[in-house]
Protein backbone atom coordinates (compact mmCIF):
# COMPACT_ATOMS: atom_id res chain seq x y z
CA UNK A 1 0.00 0.00 0.00
CA UNK A 2 1.15 3.50 -0.76
CA UNK A 3 0.84 5.94 2.08
CA UNK A 4 2.01 9.48 1.62
CA UNK A 5 1.89 12.56 3.81
CA UNK A 6 -1.61 13.73 2.80
CA UNK A 7 -3.20 10.33 3.20
CA UNK A 8 -1.42 9.72 6.50
CA UNK A 9 -2.73 13.00 7.92
CA UNK A 10 -6.24 12.27 6.66
CA UNK A 11 -6.13 8.75 8.07
CA UNK A 12 -5.05 9.96 11.51
CA UNK A 13 -7.62 12.75 11.57
CA UNK A 14 -10.54 10.56 10.54
CA UNK A 15 -9.56 7.70 12.83
CA UNK A 16 -9.50 10.08 15.78
CA UNK A 17 -12.67 11.91 14.79
CA UNK A 18 -14.72 8.80 14.00
CA UNK A 19 -13.59 7.22 17.26
CA UNK A 20 -14.46 10.43 19.12
CA UNK A 21 -17.91 10.59 17.52
CA UNK A 22 -18.61 6.99 18.56
CA UNK A 23 -17.03 6.85 22.03
CA UNK A 24 -16.69 10.44 23.25
CA UNK A 25 -12.90 10.26 23.40
CA UNK A 26 -10.16 10.34 20.73
CA UNK A 27 -8.10 7.33 19.79
CA UNK A 28 -4.68 9.01 19.83
CA UNK A 29 -5.28 12.22 21.73
CA UNK A 30 -3.33 14.17 19.10
CA UNK A 31 -3.84 17.91 18.85
CA UNK A 32 -5.02 18.78 15.33
CA UNK A 33 -4.02 22.09 13.77
CA UNK A 34 -5.54 23.67 10.69
CA UNK A 35 -3.06 23.84 7.83
CA UNK A 36 -3.59 24.99 4.27
CA UNK A 37 -4.57 21.56 2.95
CA UNK A 38 -6.38 20.21 6.00
CA UNK A 39 -5.92 19.16 9.60
CA UNK A 40 -2.49 18.00 10.78
CA UNK A 41 -1.59 16.39 14.12
CA UNK A 42 0.78 18.75 15.95
CA UNK A 43 2.75 15.71 17.19
CA UNK A 44 3.16 14.07 13.77
CA UNK A 45 6.60 15.38 12.76
CA UNK A 46 8.13 14.47 16.11
CA UNK A 47 6.60 10.99 15.95
CA UNK A 48 7.85 10.41 12.40
CA UNK A 49 11.31 11.59 13.43
CA UNK A 50 11.39 9.20 16.42
CA UNK A 51 10.28 6.26 14.26
CA UNK A 52 12.92 7.10 11.66
CA UNK A 53 15.64 7.45 14.28
CA UNK A 54 14.63 4.06 15.73
CA UNK A 55 14.91 2.53 12.21
CA UNK A 56 11.20 1.62 12.24
CA UNK A 57 10.21 3.96 9.41
CA UNK A 58 11.77 4.99 6.13
CA UNK A 59 10.71 8.35 4.73
CA UNK A 60 11.27 8.76 1.01
CA UNK A 61 10.88 11.84 -1.10
CA UNK A 62 9.45 10.88 -4.46
CA UNK A 63 7.42 12.21 -7.35
CA UNK A 64 3.69 11.69 -7.35
CA UNK A 65 1.57 11.25 -10.50
CA UNK A 66 1.25 15.02 -10.90
CA UNK A 67 5.06 15.42 -10.91
CA UNK A 68 5.01 17.20 -7.57
CA UNK A 69 7.36 16.13 -4.84
CA UNK A 70 5.70 14.04 -2.15
CA UNK A 71 6.63 12.15 0.99
CA UNK A 72 6.20 8.37 1.14
CA UNK A 73 6.38 6.32 4.32
CA UNK A 74 7.59 2.73 4.43
CA UNK A 75 7.34 0.67 7.63
CA UNK A 76 10.56 -1.14 8.50
CA UNK A 77 9.06 -2.92 11.53
CA UNK A 78 5.72 -4.31 12.61
CA UNK A 79 3.60 -1.68 14.39
CA UNK A 80 3.16 -1.90 18.15
CA UNK A 81 -0.62 -2.15 18.52
CA UNK A 82 -0.64 -3.26 22.17
CA UNK A 83 -2.29 0.00 23.29
CA UNK A 84 -5.19 -0.26 20.83
CA UNK A 85 -8.39 -2.28 21.06
CA UNK A 86 -9.52 -4.65 18.33
CA UNK A 87 -12.24 -2.13 17.42
CA UNK A 88 -9.69 0.68 17.05
CA UNK A 89 -7.42 -1.48 14.90
CA UNK A 90 -10.38 -2.44 12.72
CA UNK A 91 -11.34 1.23 12.28
CA UNK A 92 -7.82 2.16 11.16
CA UNK A 93 -7.53 -0.85 8.84
CA UNK A 94 -10.87 0.03 7.19
CA UNK A 95 -9.85 3.65 6.72
CA UNK A 96 -6.43 2.59 5.43
CA UNK A 97 -8.00 0.33 2.81
CA UNK A 98 -10.35 3.03 1.55
CA UNK A 99 -7.73 5.80 1.64
CA UNK A 100 -5.07 3.84 -0.24
CA UNK A 101 -7.37 2.38 -2.90
CA UNK A 102 -8.84 5.65 -4.11
CA UNK A 103 -7.09 8.36 -6.10
CA UNK A 104 -5.97 11.18 -3.82
CA UNK A 105 -8.54 13.51 -5.41
CA UNK A 106 -11.32 11.18 -4.21
CA UNK A 107 -9.83 10.35 -0.84
CA UNK A 108 -11.23 11.30 2.50
CA UNK A 109 -9.19 14.47 2.35
CA UNK A 110 -12.18 16.11 0.65
CA UNK A 111 -14.37 15.07 3.55
CA UNK A 112 -11.96 16.62 6.04
CA UNK A 113 -12.91 20.05 4.68
CA UNK A 114 -15.92 20.43 6.96
CA UNK A 115 -17.56 23.64 8.17
CA UNK A 116 -15.65 23.90 11.45
CA UNK A 117 -12.38 23.58 9.56
CA UNK A 118 -13.48 26.35 7.21
CA UNK A 119 -14.14 28.64 10.17
CA UNK A 120 -10.76 28.05 11.80
CA UNK A 121 -7.67 30.09 10.99
CA UNK A 122 -4.45 28.56 9.67
CA UNK A 123 -2.46 27.33 12.66
CA UNK A 124 -5.49 27.21 14.94
CA UNK A 125 -6.18 24.16 17.10
CA UNK A 126 -9.24 22.18 15.99
CA UNK A 127 -11.25 20.87 18.95
CA UNK A 128 -12.55 17.34 18.56
CA UNK A 129 -16.09 18.60 19.15
CA UNK A 130 -15.88 20.68 15.98
CA UNK A 131 -15.95 17.53 13.86
CA UNK A 132 -19.44 16.77 15.16
CA UNK A 133 -20.92 19.98 13.75
CA UNK A 134 -21.59 18.49 10.32
CA UNK A 135 -22.42 15.00 11.56
CA UNK A 136 -25.96 15.46 12.82
CA UNK A 137 -27.72 18.41 11.23
CA UNK A 138 -27.47 21.30 8.85
CA UNK A 139 -25.42 24.19 10.15
CA UNK A 140 -27.26 27.40 10.86
CA UNK A 141 -26.15 30.92 11.82
CA UNK A 142 -26.40 30.13 15.55
CA UNK A 143 -24.05 27.16 15.11
CA UNK A 144 -21.54 29.32 13.25
CA UNK A 145 -21.73 32.03 15.91
CA UNK A 146 -21.16 29.42 18.64
CA UNK A 147 -18.16 27.93 16.81
CA UNK A 148 -16.64 31.37 16.27
CA UNK A 149 -17.14 32.22 19.98
CA UNK A 150 -15.48 28.97 21.12
CA UNK A 151 -12.65 29.46 18.64
CA UNK A 152 -12.03 33.03 19.82
CA UNK A 153 -12.10 31.91 23.46
CA UNK A 154 -9.50 29.19 22.77
CA UNK A 155 -7.25 31.68 20.94
CA UNK A 156 -7.50 34.10 23.86
CA UNK A 157 -6.61 31.37 26.38
CA UNK A 158 -3.58 30.31 24.31
CA UNK A 159 -2.46 33.93 23.99
CA UNK A 160 -2.73 34.49 27.75
CA UNK A 161 -0.81 31.26 28.48
CA UNK A 162 2.04 32.30 26.19
CA UNK A 163 2.52 35.62 27.99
Amino acid sequence: MKLGAVRLRDLLYFADMKHYAKTGHPMTGATYIKREFGPVPRELEESLHRLGHAKKLLVKLGGNPLDQMSMRYHALAEPDVAHFSAEEISLVEGLLQSVCREPISNSISKASRHEALRLAEIGEELPYEAFLINQFAEINEDDIAWAEKVSKSRRNRRASKSK
